[in-house]
């Protein structure tokens, strides 16, 4: 069998190019489909900037088609893969389309009415991907799991259009080319803005660290430079008994270089532990700070402490390691008040060197999360604009917050701790 897998266009409608790292989604699913001897390519559209003329050029490629195409799809991507399948049947393609990702696993029934779609696959779905595209069943099937993680096979690229190199990579910016990487999958944490309809709300399982270190030498011989370890956290939560430890000892000689997320955490985050992450290659961390109000962080169920985000970005900085902090706006039950501290605690950071680079977003309902079901039910809600840069655009006010009040903090955290702060090339090993 032969597959193409696509991951949709978004900026014909936008306004706005992602093209920070490829999704891992489809190279995963190339492995398990490569694996059993099928033949598969993977088009980024996106990155490629193609539209829906672009269509026809891809069908174009192939002496006959493709006897399926996969289609990822997130809230933000639905219109261009339903636009894409649309063509994709204007230009005749007439054999199966299948489609998942987070928007498929949020509104299967919906995916599955689309013009021209065969099959929705719900949730994960490495366990049985090969059977699906197979065995030609339609309608809406649920994904299975692999057992372990340690069944998952390396993530495939070799068939993947772009290269790593045509990719910005995802700031804070390390070495280029930047590759992608999962070392562990899943959250149990109940924060309210959390979209992640896939992993989010369930125990976090670890890939075996021998995986991990074959995964990295297979990007260095590849000439890659950095990773970024795109995991919902890494860095400041319990991992299993020795895990850090043998990663620690398994990628210390590498050249390699990543980054990845971390959860705020007096308790899991400590100099000795950043020192291993430092040791092993990581060069920066992505801190899911969000906010210096105590009330603010009990509001959207961080399950955090002000105490604790002090402790992490001290512990880590003292270790070596590059500060990254996610703060929002507009948070639910957020004050003009709490907005302050939070200002007051970006000042206090940024004088005392412990932040490298900040990133602050709107609070947005994205699809099926707690925020959306509370801005609902209270009568506040308002779709977020499809163009333009998500969650980086006021489009609304809060029940707290007017929209000016929150441009106006926007600007304010900019004044106290600049978004950039110089960090670009980060030291190597």
């Amino acid at each position: 069998m032969r597959a193409v897998l696509l991951n949709p266009p978004v900026s014909y409608y936008t306004g706005i190019n992602l093209r920070l790292n490829p999704t891992l989604a489809l190279p995963y699913i190339s492995a398990m489909l490569k694996s059993k001897g099928h033949r598969v390519a993977i088009v980024d559209m996106e990155a490629l900037e193609m539209n829906l003329s672009s269509v026809q050029g891809i069908l174009d490629r192939f002496s006959t088609f493709p006897d399926a195409i996969g289609i990822t799809a997130l809230s933000a991507s639905a219109r261009g893969a339903e636009e894409t399948i649309k063509e994709l049947r204007r230009c005749g393609y007439k054999n199966r389309i299948i489609v998942g990702g987070v928007y498929a696993s949020l509104y299967p029934e919906k995916v599955l009415g689309w013009e021209g779609v065969n099959t929705v696959v719900t949730g994960e779905c490495e366990g049985n991907v090969v059977s699906i595209f197979e065995e030609e069943v339609d309608g809406i099937i649920e994904g299975v799991p692999v057992s372990s993680l340690a069944d998952l096979p390396l993530p495939d690229f070799s068939t993947h259009i772009p290269s790593f190199d045509h990719y910005h990579g995802n700031p804070p910016f390390l070495l280029h080319p930047e590759a992608i990487a999962m070392w562990s999958r899943g959250c149990p944490h109940r924060c309210i803005y959390c979209g992640n309809k896939v992993f989010g709300h369930q125990r976090t399982r670890f890939r075996p660290p021998p995986s991990i270190q074959k995964e990295v030498e297979m990007h260095t011989r590849g000439g890659i430079k950095s990773l970024f370890v795109y995991d919902d956290e890494l860095a400041g939560i319990r991992t299993p008994k020795g895990w850090i430890e043998e990663l620690s000892e398994r990628l210390s000689s590498s050249s390699m270089v990543w980054k990845c997320q971390g959860r705020c955490s007096a308790k899991h985050v400590t100099y000795e532990t950043m020192k291993r992450f430092y040791s092993m290659g990581c060069r920066a961390v992505m801190w899911g700070v969000e906010t210096f109000s105590q009330n603010t962080l009990n509001n959207i169920k961080k399950d955090a402490t002000v105490e604790d985000i002090w402790a992490t970005l001290r512990a880590s900085k003292e270790a070596g390691i590059f500060n990254w902090v996610f703060t929002m706006i507009g948070n639910y039950g957020e004050t003009e008040e709490d907005v302050i501290l939070t200002l007051k605690g970006l000042e206090k950071a940024y004088k005392e060197g412990l932040i490298d680079y900040r990133q602050t977003t709107v609070a947005t309902a994205l699809p099926d999360t707690e925020l959306e079901r509370l801005q609902k039910s209270e009568g506040w809600y308002q779709e977020p604009p499809e163009k333009g840069p998500l969650m980086y655009q006021t489009y609304h006010s809060t029940p707290w917050l007017t929209a000016n009040k929150i441009d106006y903090y926007l600007r304010m955290f900019n004044s106290v701790c600049p978004a950039n702060i110089g960090v670009r090339k980060l030291i190597t090993k």
